[in-house]
């Protein structure tokens, strides 16, 4: 597993987030499915 940083908007406020996946699609389909298709508009960022 490695850690993925996400920018979601949450009721109109940008914030960031880290979503442990194994690769990036799947960071983003995490994401996705937590914030909402439009409110994940940015791929995510491997750290660590």
């Amino acid at each position: 597993m490695h850690r993925y940083q996400v920018q979601a908007r949450v009721n109109g406020t940008w914030v960031k987030t880290v979503i442990f996946a194994d690769n990036d699609l799947h960071a983003r389909l995490i994401a996705q499915y937590q914030f909402g298709h439009s409110n994940v508009p940015f791929a995510p960022t491997k750290i660590g």
